[in-house]
């Protein structure tokens, strides 16, 4: 059998013991308005089927692209006018948008100013994270 769902269920290189606490970091920062992302260092399973032998451990940056009302609250009026106009927002369903018709009379392309505010929002994790970051890519 070689169907998509075989080759998913072959992914695993985590223990599935990590996965709340990871996940329940995220849920808290975004609850409370920051950037969802977290920093694990997680034990590495074997697995033979991607040849992974496991028994060492990585460092693990997740970053979530997850709404986060800390960077939409600094965002110019005009902007966040636009972001939570429920019916003719260019930015609907930011920032999780469609990976195909977003935009009509387009399959897969997004307008300059959707990538520019997910690029924003991206840049703005970034920097309030900056040592989380540093500490990471300094290895």
């Amino acid at each position: 059998k070689d169907d998509i769902g075989e080759f998913l269920t072959r992914n695993q290189v985590f223990s599935k013991d990590e996965l709340l606490p990871l996940l329940c970091q995220l849920q808290s920062l975004k609850r409370q308005g920051k950037p969802a992302l977290a920093k694990r260092k997680l034990k590495v399973l074997p697995n033979s089927w991607w040849g992974i032998e496991g028994g060492y451990g990585v460092q693990l940056l997740v970053v979530y692209n997850e709404k986060c009302r800390d960077f939409e609250s600094k965002l110019p009026k005009d902007t966040s006018d636009n972001l939570h106009a429920f019916f003719t927002s260019e930015f609907k369903r930011f920032p999780h948008y469609r990976i195909v018709f977003q935009n009509a009379g387009s399959g897969t392309a997004l307008t300059h100013p959707q990538i520019n505010l997910l690029a924003a929002m991206s840049e703005y994790f970034v920097r309030e994270n900056a040592e989380l970051f540093g500490s990471f890519l300094q290895r």
